[in-house]
């Protein structure tokens, strides 16, 4: 359990702290560390999909353009965790989208991610999302031979 499902209001206190030193940051990739608004859109996002609220992760997916952040793993992060939310609502076929975004922006990552796995996994019981993956599990090895 991470550390949002636990006490997502602390987890939500600390971004509200990094959202007003990322407005006064801007977008910045000193010392490569990719810090600003994007980041910390991604943070609150993670945080309501671990909290249960995937509803709301989404709201705040929309306001997050992950391709601002130059690190592929930081984009693949919101991929896998915007289809976490996705399969929580019940819309599978946009969550195998979601993945499969992830997995061209950075394969390895996408592969060898728990939560994309464990994902992967929960879409590829369902027949007709399994035809969404467009062979994503196999390419994952999480198909019995």
């Amino acid at each position: 359990m991470s550390a949002a499902a636990k006490a997502p209001d602390e987890a939500a206190a600390r971004l509200d702290t990094a959202a007003e030193l990322a407005a006064r940051t801007g977008e910045t990739d000193l010392h490569d560390l990719w810090f600003g608004p994007t980041l910390v859109g991604l943070g609150r996002m993670i945080v309501e999909v671990d909290a249960g609220d995937p509803g709301r992760a989404l709201q705040v997916a929309r306001d997050v353009t992950p391709a601002t952040i130059p690190a592929a793993t930081r984009q693949v992060h919101y991929h896998i965790d915007r289809a976490r939310a996705l399969v929580s609502l019940k819309q599978p076929e946009d969550a195998a989208r979601s993945l499969l975004t992830a997995e061209r922006i950075a394969p390895h990552h996408v592969r060898m991610s728990a939560v994309a796995r464990e994902t992967v996994r929960f879409l590829r019981r369902n027949a007709r999302t399994r035809a969404h993956l467009y062979g994503l599990p196999e390419r994952m090895g999480l198909v019995d031979h």
